[in-house]
């Protein structure tokens, strides 16, 4: 497993920019984490929420002078474009524009949190910076393999854009105490009452598990919920010792189990949390 450290992962992203006086003010009104107190240069991560709280994209910004440049990390990058101009007033004083592409470079790591390793951003003339030289580009399977063992999805889908940042494991982007924002409301109560339905689980399967699928148990856990729909499958592929690895959302009762036995005879299914999970 640790041979996926001795990657990086190197992607170019349409970037866009936030610029007019307000513009701190504007994001920290729209997403969940509290730009309004960032340096210059510091790299952030937020939640682009729905008004009833579900996740609709994670941007990925700094500060940069007088402006804030953004790319959409996860997400649809029109309704994202689109629903924040929607939004812009005049009394505002914030435009938002589109730039170059950026080239985002990202180390690889099964030790550590994608959220907490080093990533940088390129311009086109840009120099692969020192410490990256020595690393390889993972290719696509690999990049899969890390995004699913961190928790981080490859690509938006409809079970997803279900959940909130909690169910997901985006808590440590989400701030409750700066002031209203799109979906707050909801999340505080459900932080409040300890509502979460779900929680994102890494799955291994001798089997073979498709996107979408639901898990259901075997009824050996208890006697009401046999065969019962324990969760459902974001995304999978199979990995390279041919076996089915993903990411699925699992019911809070189960997900911290190592092992779930599946109904109908379907086997066991191994489930872990992923290394860059950040519950409540």
């Amino acid at each position: 497993m640790n041979f996926l450290n001795n990657y990086f992962w190197d992607t170019s992203f349409p970037l866009f920019k936030l610029e007019g006086p307000d513009c701190k003010n504007f994001l920290n009104s729209q997403t969940t984490f509290d730009v309004s107190r960032l340096k210059e240069g510091a790299l952030f991560r937020t939640c682009w929420l729905s008004p009833i709280g579900r996740f609709k994209a994670l941007l990925e910004g700094k500060v940069v002078g007088e402006c804030i440049k953004f790319i959409v990390l996860l997400g649809d990058i029109k309704e994202v474009i689109d629903g924040l101009n929607k939004v812009i007033f005049p009394l505002d004083r914030v435009n938002i524009i589109a730039c170059d592409q950026v080239r985002r470079l990202q180390i690889i790591s099964m030790n550590e949190s994608w959220k907490e390793t080093d990533t940088q951003w390129l311009s086109n003339k840009d120099k692969t910076p020192k410490g990256y030289d020595r690393i390889k580009s993972a290719n696509k399977a690999i990049l899969q393999e890390w995004k699913f063992k961190q928790g981080l999805p490859d690509r938006m889908n409809n079970i997803i854009q279900k959940c909130n940042p909690f169910e997901i494991g985006l808590s440590d982007f989400v701030n409750l105490e700066k002031g209203c924002y799109l979906g707050q409301e909801t999340l505080s109560k459900v932080k409040n009452l300890g509502s979460l339905k779900y929680n994102l689980r890494f799955f291994e399967y001798e089997g073979e598990l498709n996107s979408g699928e639901k898990l259901t148990l075997s009824c050996e856990y208890d006697e009401s919920n046999s065969n019962s729909n324990v969760g459902k499958v974001c995304s999978s592929i199979i990995s390279c010792y041919n076996k089915t690895i993903g990411l699925a959302l699992i019911r809070k009762r189960f997900s911290s189990f190592d092992n779930l036995q599946l109904g109908e005879g379907r086997g066991i299914i191994k489930i872990k949390v992923p290394i860059g999970f950040k519950g409540i």
